[in-house]
Parts: structure tokens; C-alpha cells; sequence
């Protein structure tokens, strides 16, 4: 019966127990929250506080058709590390990557413009249509092509057709001859062009030099006198230095590599004479006799923020290396000669002479020539003042050449200014004001810088 008795009281205290301890019931645990993570990142990779400081990366959707622009834009801000958590909170809650956060998005209500402006994907592009060109940039680049037409053919027709250019030249190159000599016969050396590619070289032969002097070519007399007066042939017998505006664009050419260019001789005008052929040509391997030589356009050029191209814009002249003082060196030993008594010397003829050989082998255009010429004559004071119309009617007049005999050159008998037609008209609508009219060169305008050395002269440098 006891035991029976204590059985009972256990099973009474144990359902008592239970009844006053009900089970404790386990919170749900809160869910995992994932972040996707970008294969690219798309904030910028800075430490500490550089990582603010680099300021928002946005980025845009990619998406097809009109989608691409739907979604609208996204920024994404780069976000500071969370500080350290508590010591009595738990490191990582609720599950939660213990990572930093890569980025907040934000989304935006629009496209940028220059976004929107694009196609979509998909679609083609239109293609580019350029604008029109206005009437007055149009008459100016068929003006420029024309005149570069004229000029070549000019100086072929000076070549070819006014043999008196050439005797004129022998004329002054057999004069200098005997001045320099009159001074010291040994410094008729000087005038020895040795440069192969130099057009009309004909080497330090003296019997050559001699033959140039009495019946070289129009292009042998030309580096005749260029070469004495490089080397200082005349020292001492003219005193005229380059001009200021003359070396400040020499400055400012660049020069670049030089490049030959082979010419057949059956193709040179006027056709090489025996020394040329001697001293500077060559053999084919099929036995064509050729030359090398250098256009002073491929190796010297003007940049087009120089000033002889804003210059020559108002009035269409041709720019090629500027100013040539090779020129104004033809001219001023012609000039020499005829002070010291030599008589037939035409200024006029000569400045022909420069505007066929310069033209003809790519150193000048004509328009630098007559400009060039002009200076000279306002600089020394020349009673031939050997004038000329910078405009766009100055292929009318190139003394001692007539209106009728240039026009005959040109395309159809008609000038270039004539050959803008239509648009010609359109463009002299609107003048030019005379605050960026073609300039004068005058003595007072350009001041003239004479370099002297020790000896007293310094010469022109081409």
C-alpha cells in the first residue's frame, strides 16, 4: 500500500509540474536577405575616405528598342564601410553577408539628352549629310582651284612662249659674273650649285659655271645667282638685308623631310643642257636618262594659323611657303648690275624669270613672288615699283605681260575670277570690309631689318 501510495503522489507532482511550465515556443528566424553582386563593380575602388570623395558613378541600363530609355537611368553611390557593432551585439544579425554594402540605388526619372537623341538598337543609322557650303566659301574654293591651274600654266607659258625671260636672265648672271670677278676672280667659285636635287645644279666645274654665265637655261641662271649670292658672292657690293615681316615668317616654317620626286628628262621644261645631264641625272635600268629632284613645297610648309594665310584670305591669293626672298634676291642683284652700268636690265623681265622657275618647281606661288617683288621695290625705293592687284583680278595684269596675252592662258580664254560664275556674284554681294581688305606693303608699314655680320653683310637666306 506505500508504494502503491508514493507512485501515486509522483504522477500527481509531475502533471502539476506540467501544467505550471508550459513549453517555451522558438521564434521564427527572420529570413535571408541576398544581395546580388555585380560581375563589374560599379562604384569607385578607393580606401577610406576616398571612396566618398571620388564622387556618384552613374550608370545606365542596356536594353533593346524603346526599353533602352524606359527604365531611366541609374546612379549608384558609393557607401562608407559600417562602423564596428557592439560588443553585446552580435557581429553578423539575423544572417545577414558581413560585406559592405556595394551600392544605393536611385533610380532617375529621365534619359540625358545626348542619350535620348541616339537610335535605338536595332535600327539603322541615318547616314551623314553634310551641309551646304554658303555661296561665299564655295566661290573661294573654286577660286583657289582655278588660280592653282592658272599659275601652273602660266609659268609653263613663260617658259615655252617669252624666250626674252631667259636672254634677260643671261643677262644678268653674265653680269654678276663680271663684277665679282672685277673684285676677285676667285670668288666666281661661289656661284657653284653642288646640291643634286637642287633644280639647275650644275656642279663647281668652272667651265661649267662660265657656260651658264653666257648661255645657261632659264632655270640654270635662276640657282646661278641664287647660289652666289648664298655664298656671299656679293658681299660688299649691295647692302640690302631681309625684311622684318620676312624673317617672322621664316619662323614659322616647318620643314620636314625631304622627298625626292624623279622626273623623266623628256618631261622638264625648258629641256636639261649638257652640264645638268652630266652632273645631276641618271639612268633607268631601261636607259631613260631622269633627275631627283625636291619641290620646296614638300619639305617647307606654313601652319595654317601663320599669318600670310589670314592675310591672303580677303583676296584669294595662294599660299605656299610664305614670302620668298629668293625673289627679292633675283631682283636685287639685277638691280646691283644695273647701278654698276650693265644696260638691258628690265626688273619687270625678271620678276617673270621668279614666278616661272619658283612656280614651275613648287617653291612659291605667283602670289607670293608679286608680293615679294612689291616689298622689294617699296624697300629700295625703285623707280620701278613694280605694283601689283592684290585682289581677286590679279591675273589681269603681270607687267610687262598684256590683259590679252594672260587671258589666253587661262581655261576657255577666261580668268579664274571669271570661272566662279554664279557663285562669284553671290559671294562680292557681301564686301569685304576694308579693315580686312589684302594688305599694302609699303616702307612705312614693315620696317627693314638689315642683318649685318662681321664683314658688313649677311646676304638672303632663301
Amino acid at each position: 500500500m506505500a508504494l502503491r501510495h508514493q507512485a501515486a503522489v509522483r504522477r500527481q507532482q509531475e502533471a502539476a509540474r506540467t501544467v505550471a511550465q508550459p513549453p517555451v515556443a522558438i521564434p521564427p528566424r527572420p529570413p535571408v536577405v541576398r544581395y546580388p553582386v555585380d560581375p563589374v563593380p560599379r562604384y569607385p575602388v578607393a580606401r577610406g575616405s576616398e571612396a566618398l570623395a571620388a564622387g556618384p558613378v552613374v550608370r545606365y541600363p542596356i536594353a533593346r528598342g524603346s526599353e533602352a530609355f524606359s527604365a531611366g537611368p541609374v546612379v549608384r553611390y558609393p557607401v562608407r564601410a559600417p562602423a564596428p557593432a557592439p560588443s553585446h551585439a552580435p557581429a553578423v544579425p539575423f544572417g545577414r553577408p558581413s560585406v559592405p554594402l556595394p551600392s544605393v540605388t536611385v533610380p532617375l526619372p529621365t534619359a540625358p539628352p545626348f542619350l535620348a537623341r541616339r537610335p535605338a538598337l536595332g535600327h539603322p543609322v541615318p547616314r551623314f549629310v553634310p551641309l551646304d557650303a554658303s555661296p561665299c566659301d564655295t566661290a573661294a574654293i573654286v577660286y583657289q582651284e582655278e588660280a592653282a591651274w592658272f599659275e601652273a600654266a602660266l609659268a609653263r607659258h613663260i617658259i615655252d612662249r617669252r624666250p626674252e625671260v631667259a636672254r634677260q636672265m643671261r643677262t644678268v648672271a653674265c653680269a654678276a659674273w663680271h663684277m665679282v670677278s672685277a673684285i676677285d676672280p676667285a670668288r666666281t667659285s661661289k656661284f657653284a650649285e653642288t646640291n643634286r636635287i637642287q633644280q639647275g645644279a650644275v656642279g663647281d666645274d668652272p667651265g661649267a659655271l662660265r657656260r651658264v654665265a653666257e648661255s645657261g637655261n632659264l632655270r640654270e641662271t635662276v640657282a646661278f645667282l641664287l647660289a652666289g649670292e648664298r655664298n656671299g658672292a656679293f658681299r660688299g657690293l649691295s647692302d640690302f638685308g631681309s625684311t622684318g615681316l620676312l624673317q617672322q615668317q621664316r619662323a614659322k616654317r616647318e620643314k620636314h623631310p625631304v622627298k625626292l620626286q624623279r622626273r623623266l628628262a623628256r618631261d622638264v621644261h625648258p629641256p636639261l643642257s649638257a652640264d645638268e645631264k652630266r652632273f645631276a641625272s641618271s639612268l633607268t635600268a631601261n636607259g631613260e636618262r631622269y633627275v631627283e629632284w625636291c619641290r620646296g613645297d614638300q619639305f617647307i610648309t606654313l601652319p595654317s594659323s601663320a599669318s600670310p594665310h589670314h592675310d591672303a584670305e580677303p583676296s584669294g591669293g595662294l599660299v605656299g611657303t610664305g614670302l620668298s626672298g629668293s625673289t627679292m634676291a633675283l631682283l636685287e642683284i639685277a638691280k646691283v648690275a644695273q647701278d654698276k652700268g650693265a644696260r638691258h636690265i628690265d626688273l619687270e623681265l625678271v620678276r617673270l624669270a621668279a614666278i616661272a622657275v619658283f612656280v614651275e618647281h613648287g617653291h612659291h606661288t605667283a602670289h607670293e613672288v608679286l608680293s615679294s617683288a612689291e616689298m622689294w621695290a617699296a624697300h629700295t625705293h625703285s623707280s620701278n615699283k613694280l605694283t601689283y592687284d592684290n585682289s581677286y583680278r590679279r591675273y589681269r595684269s603681270i607687267a610687262p605681260l598684256t590683259e590679252r596675252e594672260l587671258r589666253g592662258i587661262g581655261k576657255s580664254s577666261r580668268f579664274p575670277d571669271e570661272l566662279m560664275g554664279e557663285v562669284t556674284s553671290a559671294a562680292m554681294r557681301h564686301p569685304v570690309p576694308a579693315a580686312y581688305a589684302a594688305p599694302r606693303y609699303s616702307a612705312q608699314s614693315v620696317p627693314i631689318a638689315y642683318r649685318a655680320n662681321e664683314t658688313g653683310y649677311a646676304g638672303l637666306r632663301r
